[in-house]
């Protein structure tokens, strides 16, 4: 049976995308890109998290997202947005997420990442947020952004690591960005 248009997409989304890394305390992840199919895991991995770690990433505290959310967050047009999750080796266990939304017209993409808790600190932030920047480049992006608590500590130096600008937009927001050409 012939694949149509859409799976073939996927297909050569996953095949560019897909990657090992192994992150600074020796563990090894599997990057790639998010699939319709990672919904039940996309939902166990967002029940995991801290009321801390969903505020860092949406700005609110969320108990639980419905199933058209996480169908949203799953099923990508990847010429719109893309999502990387990371898995531990051998595991289907997700891990962290990355996302970037394409503004091909602007040429500009906002992106934003959230990490599992127990798996904070292992360098998967820089890991995920180099990875990022490398797609956005092959958009031909010319510019990255996000927007993040001014409690975010971690993601703050992150940024500031990859010399991104951050600046004040509210009392509790700011936002970063990245020149890319």
């Amino acid at each position: 049976m012939p694949t149509d248009h859409a799976d073939e997409k996927l297909d050569s989304v996953k095949k560019r995308y897909t990657t090992q890394r192994t992150l600074p305390k020796g563990l090894i992840v599997t990057l790639r890109p998010i699939e319709c199919t990672d919904q039940a895991e996309f939902k166990k991995f967002f029940k995991a998290l801290s009321p801390n770690s969903v505020h860092f990433r949406f700005l609110e505290i969320i108990k639980e997202l419905p199933n058209e959310t996480v169908e949203k967050y799953c099923d990508l047009d990847y010429n719109q947005e893309m999502a990387i999750v990371a898995l531990p080796t051998g595991e289907d266990k997700i891990i962290a997420v990355a996302r970037l939304i394409l503004s091909l017209k602007d040429r500009r993409g906002e992106f934003a990442l959230v990490i599992a808790d127990a798996w904070q600190g292992f360098g998967l932030g820089t890991e995920l947020l180099a990875y990022l920047i490398k797609i956005a480049g092959d958009y031909q992006l010319e510019e990255l952004y996000g927007v993040l608590s001014r409690s975010n500590e971690r993601m703050i130096r992150l940024a500031e690591k990859f010399g991104l600008k951050v600046k004040s937009t509210d009392g509790d927001t700011l936002e970063m960005t990245l020149k890319l050409t």
